[in-house]
């Protein structure tokens, strides 16, 4: 879970290229979240119809969002760091949301 919150920063901080920071923790994202999806799925705790729909979304979101780096890497050729700042905002906005969460109790 979360892991790419983890990993991009951490690859950032180890002076890896932005680009392929964002690519190597998206490939890690992808290879632990289907083995926990292939886990539930056995055990059949999935929705087929919610994850389909949840996929759909995330898939045009996907689109959406490599469509906006790839058009802002277009705008500024020389500089790298709008994608170290897309990182540094998930990340607030993850730590926002979570603090939020701890205080929403149902």
């Amino acid at each position: 879970r979360k892991k790419g919150l983890i990993f991009s920063p951490f690859f950032l901080l180890m002076k890896v290229d932005p680009a392929v920071a964002v690519a190597t923790s998206a490939t890690c994202v992808v290879f632990t979240s289907t083995s926990t999806t292939f886990q539930y799925l056995l055990m059949d705790r999935v929705s087929i119809v919610v994850a389909l729909i949840y996929g759909i979304v995330n898939c045009f979101s996907s689109w959406l969002g490599t469509t906006l780096v790839h058009q802002l890497g277009d705008r500024f050729e020389n500089r790298k760091s709008y994608i170290t700042f897309i990182v540094a905002a998930s990340v607030a906005a993850s730590a926002v949301l979570a603090v939020g969460k701890s205080f929403y109790n149902p």
